[in-house]
């Protein structure tokens, strides 16, 4: 490293300490991540370590962040051409400048780790959406307005839910489970009471806790996954999301593309890793590229391979039984996002957002939001059963379906398209999905084998961590696999 990125690493040091001061605020959990400050990984008296961290995503460039500021020798082996994993920023395809995020883009307002990363950098932090501007939600074919004061009553909730409103309901309902859920981070959790709620899906969750049947449909709306994700699965995201969300400015993949210019000159592109060899006293991958079979070796290896393509990575000798049933066995959540380009932002005339759920299940999202210039971009979000549906389709059909979809909300979009583009992510070589999901049982099965290590052999990435599917559960899981290593002997 030069004495000019030691200087600014210095800086960064000094400024991520005065976090320290806002400790008395925090609630446990928040303390749990204080204790993660990017930077402050403190070299333990053993001798520094080679390491070989394979993915360039926010999980392993946080760990090899956290290991060569620790003094540590690393090698970052990234099979793209760039940094950032599933972090990807839309720009070529659209008009005037505009941007859409094919991925990670909101930041709850609880996700610390997030923010110290981003102050780290120097990276601003914005409102993802409007605040005052009106949400809609699209629910057996009506239009209904977020503000309206009978919208639960405009939704078919019974009497008693309406009475109760959303923050009655999750005060009686949803309250009491959040308080019993602890942290998903403890080493020994989840606790033995908390499998019940796993061998439930989420809408059976929500149904035992209370909530009527007109209920679940409303809140399921836009998310459409009730039905398949585990009932601990939904209580870990809800109490995982909470907080106002906001957006890095200029784009998410500012913040990898920030972190790898850190450790630029640690980092090798175009290295896909087909196997990994250990021995009792070292570690090597071995990359098979157009150019020529290159193997690396170290003492220790940080693997944040998505499962879905480990599964295809020979590992010698084999991992252990659960580790094995965990790779093989966890599902990832299908995604299909299609972004519509229009001439003017025709929502914003009426004080709408441009952002909505609906029941087809769908969200749409203002892609636009906070960007310069007239045209506007709507992006369909679709997940699971429907994005596989969809993502089967001609990319014409594609566009076809997520028009008409918002249309269903927002009319005058078709009067206003100006394009369309589409990303589907179990097309992408180097995830075959989204994010890590949990279905009944899954927790049972696989959590407390996923962020085990094997040996020489360490695991990140935000479907080993206590917060799947977030950035916040990427940094931390690389965080905590360099304390792994740093402590090893």
């Amino acid at each position: 490293m030069s004495s000019d990125s030691r200087d600014v690493s210095r800086r960064h040091f000094l400024r991520q300490s005065l976090l320290a001061s806002a400790a008395v605020a925090l609630t446990p959990r928040d303390l749990l991540a204080l204790n993660h400050t990017p930077g402050g990984l403190e070299r333990s008296e053993g001798a520094s370590q080679r390491v070989l961290v394979v993915g360039a995503g926010l999980a392993g460039l946080a760990a090899a962040y956290e290991l060569i500021e620790a003094g540590h020798e690393v090698t970052v082996l990234e099979a793209r051409t760039r940094p950032g994993g599933r972090i990807q920023t839309l720009r070529a395809p659209f008009a005037g400048g505009l941007r859409a995020e094919g991925s990670a883009a909101r930041i709850p307002e609880s996700h610390e780790t997030v923010s110290r990363y981003a102050d780290l950098l120097g990276l601003e932090l914005k409102p993802f959406q409007p605040e005052d501007p009106t949400d809609l939600v699209y629910l057996d074919g009506r239009t209904l307005r977020e503000d309206q004061s009978d919208l639960l009553e405009q939704a078919g909730l019974p009497a008693q839910e309406q009475e109760l409103g959303r923050k009655g309901m999750m005060k009686n309902y949803l309250a009491p489970l959040l308080k019993k859920l602890g942290d998903p981070s403890a080493p020994d959790w989840p606790d033995e009471s908390l499998l019940r709620y796993d061998q439930m899906s989420g809408a059976e969750m929500l149904r035992d806790a209370g909530f009527s049947e007109a209920a679940v449909r409303f809140f399921n709306a836009g998310v459409g996954v009730a039905d398949e994700l585990s009932g601990l699965e939904l209580l870990v995201q809800i109490s995982s999301a909470s907080g106002s969300r906001r957006r890095i400015a200029g784009g998410t993949d500012q913040l990898p593309k920030a972190l790898a210019a850190e450790i630029s000159e640690h980092i090798r592109y175009g290295r896909p890793v087909t196997r990994i060899e250990q021995e009792s006293d070292s570690v090597a991958a071995v990359c098979e590229g157009p150019a020529a079979q290159q193997r690396y070796t170290a003492d220790r290896l940080v693997c944040t391979i998505p499962f879905p393509v480990l599964r295809d990575v020979e590992i010698d000798p084999a991992v252990s039984e659960g580790k094995q049933k965990a790779i093989e066995g966890l599902p990832y959540q299908a995604v299909t996002r299609v972004f519509v380009q229009t001439r003017e932002r025709f929502w914003e005339e009426k004080g709408l957002s441009g952002f909505a759920r609906t029941d087809h299940p769908m969200e749409i999202w203002d892609a636009s939001y906070g960007q310069p210039g007239r045209r506007g971009i709507l992006m369909a979000y679709l997940r699971d059963g429907l994005a596989r549906e969809v993502a089967a389709r001609s990319e014409e059909e594609r566009v076809r379906f997520a028009v008409n979809a918002i249309a269903d909300v927002f009319p005058r979009v078709r009067d206003t398209f100006d394009g369309a583009a589409t990303l589907v992510w179990d097309e992408d070589p180097w995830t075959r999905g989204a994010f890590a999901t949990f279905r009944p049982g899954d927790y049972e099965r696989f959590y407390r084998h996923l962020s085990r290590p094997e040996g020489r052999i360490h695991f990140a990435g935000e479907h080993v961590s206590p917060w799947p599917s977030w950035m916040q559960g990427a940094l931390h899981s690389g965080i905590r696999a360099a304390q792994e290593i740093d402590e090893a002997e």
